[in-house]
């Protein structure tokens, strides 16, 4: 079973951000998958660092594509100040999962991360790339 299913509405409109968005749902499906299969906490490091990595990745696409689309300076300090907080808090739970072998608390936050993160942000995202039709990919 999928801990997070990907559905046609998670798409924000921009091909390389809905890529993007998949890649992120299948790590976190995958790191779900080691646990249900009790793998030792040293085989989730690999999956953990290129969750990590990923999102890392994952916000500097979607902050260049802002940036190169008019955002505004108050807008992405916002959106800068969410993604230092979701780091903090993804650093507190990967820590948790390594030194005190809480991994099922690990995913419990991504998956509530990932609902709010769709709710909340991508939502607004996906307005903001409809009133910006110059940001959507031309290979779309």
């Amino acid at each position: 079973m999928l801990l997070i299913e990907w559905k046609n509405q998670d798409k924000v409109g921009h091909p390389i951000l809905d890529e993007q968005h998949r890649g992120l749902v299948g790590i976190i499906n995958t790191l779900q998958y080691f646990i249900n299969e009790d793998w030792p906490v040293s085989s989730l490091h690999p999956t953990i660092e290129a969750l990590e990595q990923y999102v890392m990745f994952h916000f500097k696409t979607e902050e260049t594509i802002l940036l190169k689309n008019g955002m505004s300076q108050e807008g992405m300090n916002k959106v800068r100040a969410y993604r230092s907080t979701f780091f903090q808090e993804l650093r507190e739970h990967v820590n948790s999962a390594i030194f005190r072998s809480e991994t099922q608390l690990l995913t419990d936050f991504l998956v509530d991360w990932w609902a709010g993160h769709q709710s909340e942000f991508h939502d607004k995202l996906s307005e903001y790339l409809k009133h910006n039709p110059e940001s959507v990919a031309v290979n779309e």
